[in-house]
């Protein structure tokens, strides 16, 4: 049978998000992030762009540095959102943007190099299920080669035991440069399978805080069509795909695999690493409904397989093991 919940654990170490995550767990069921498609905007006290349901560094930066734009050029829709780095004073010293969902606080450097903003505290949205992962639609352009945007995403759950916050699962990406609007996939990993969250986590930051040049940095990461992709679904929008259609063996995987879908018509196959990194990819010209992909070399672990349809695409999960 075709495995979509057990995901491999983390090796990396485990963030702590209790100072972090203050908002009430609502009792509602929640699946998606909120205002996901990004078209709903107002204007914030000091007259910048403000995305309902989110937080940007816009309440932060020192004017006439903005860190997101309310954007028209969407890839569905009306609007898409474009977080920012720009420089900043007479040194142009590089003012990092950052986009979290919720009611989150930044602090402000001003100047002195760095990123210059820094998430603080807050954030989060409440959240009922453990996704697979979260997809959308990006660009990315910079005028400093080498900068690149970055997203984040945890999934956190109250241990009704101690009262602490645990991480239940994580995910990280990079995003590629990109002139066009272009499908990403962040793969959320299990870290306590069977544990499901109460809060979601999103972070986008326009360049990497970490690695980005202190001075005249010039970067945009535009954004739209956020969803979050659960097992019981599998597609990026809900009608692309039913999952149950998909046949995929056999997994565990060892030199190859194939996947059918007799409804479908299937136009590429990418393997998908749990870093979001495509390790292998293929498309042809005349859709098929089966499909065989040789997986010889790749790392043992746990993969999403993005089978893209005419209209969308559909998300499965694949283990690959050693012979």
């Amino acid at each position: 049978m075709f495995d979509t919940f057990n995901l491999f654990h983390m090796k990396t170490p485990i963030l702590n998000l209790l100072p972090l995550l203050l908002l009430p767990i609502l009792g509602f069921t929640q699946t998606q992030l909120p205002n996901a498609d990004l078209e709903q905007w107002t204007l914030a006290v000091n007259g910048t762009d403000s995305l309902i349901g989110w937080s940007s560094s816009n309440a932060v930066v020192i004017p006439p540095v903005q860190s997101l734009y309310q954007e028209k050029n969407a890839w569905e829709g009306k609007f898409a959102a474009n977080v920012v780095t720009a420089p900043f004073g007479f040194v142009g010293y590089s003012t990092v943007g950052v986009l979290v969902n919720g009611e989150a606080t930044f602090s402000y450097g001003g100047g002195g190099g760095g990123a210059n903003v820094d998430y603080k505290a807050g954030g989060g949205t409440p959240l009922t299920q453990k996704p697979l992962a979260l997809t959308g639609y990006y660009r990315s352009e910079t005028l400093s080669p080498g900068d690149q945007p970055l997203a984040r995403v945890y999934l956190t759950a109250t241990d009704q035991a101690s009262g602490k916050r645990d991480t239940v699962g994580t995910g990280q990406l990079v995003f590629p440069p990109s002139s066009t609007y272009g499908p990403f996939v962040i793969p959320i990993q299990d870290l306590l399978p069977g544990v499901d969250p109460d809060t979601i986590l999103t972070i986008f930051y326009s360049s990497d805080p970490i690695d980005v040049d202190p001075i005249g940095v010039w970067s945009n990461l535009y954004l739209d069509s956020l969803h979050l992709v659960y097992p019981t679904t599998g597609t990026s929008h809900p009608g692309q795909g039913n999952p149950a259609d998909f046949t995929v063996y056999p997994n565990p995987a060892t030199s190859q695999f194939t996947v059918t879908c007799p409804s479908c018509e299937m136009q590429g196959l990418e393997l998908i690493s749990m870093d979001g990194k495509v390790v292998q990819s293929i498309v042809w010209n005349t859709p098929a409904n089966q499909w065989t992909m040789i997986t010889d070399g790749l790392p043992e672990g746990s993969y999403l397989l993005r089978v893209q349809l005419q209209d969308g695409f559909s998300l499965q999960k694949l283990h690959i093991q050693g012979l």
